[in-house]
């Protein structure tokens, strides 16, 4: 009769990593993300327009920076929905939510995201 000795640590850490993986993703945002969310606290609504060509030569001319976003496409949709919920109270239009969906954050970090917004306004007002 065979005999499989389930103590082992190799088998133990295939179980452990299966359950990992069939448990969901929990509201967290990684260093990088966590650093634009809190960039986002200074940035205006006019940040989310493109800048025109008045703003562009207006830069140039007095030396100042014309609004810009984010190289990547999910950290721009990260800073937009932070910029809306701190200027809105909390009220994102649905399309800026969908857009932050699908730049792969999930329903979870959009709620996270939004506490966090609500949070840091209620500490500066306190």
């Amino acid at each position: 009769m065979a005999y499989l000795n389930f103590s082992e640590a190799g088998f133990a850490a295939a179980v452990r990593s299966d359950n990992a993986a069939a448990q969901p993703e929990k509201a967290s945002f990684s260093a990088l993300e966590w650093l634009v969310i809190a960039l986002a606290e200074r940035d205006r609504p006019s940040s989310l327009r493109a800048p025109g060509r008045f703003a562009r030569a207006a830069a140039a001319l007095f030396g100042g920076v014309a609004e810009r976003p984010l190289a990547g496409a999910r950290l721009e949709a990260l800073r937009r929905v932070a910029v809306l919920a701190r200027h809105r109270d909390g009220n994102v239009p649905g399309a800026e939510m969908a857009a932050f969906y699908r730049a792969g954050f999930s329903t979870e970090q959009g709620a996270a995201l939004l506490a966090s917004v609500a949070g840091a306004k209620a500490r500066r007002h306190a």
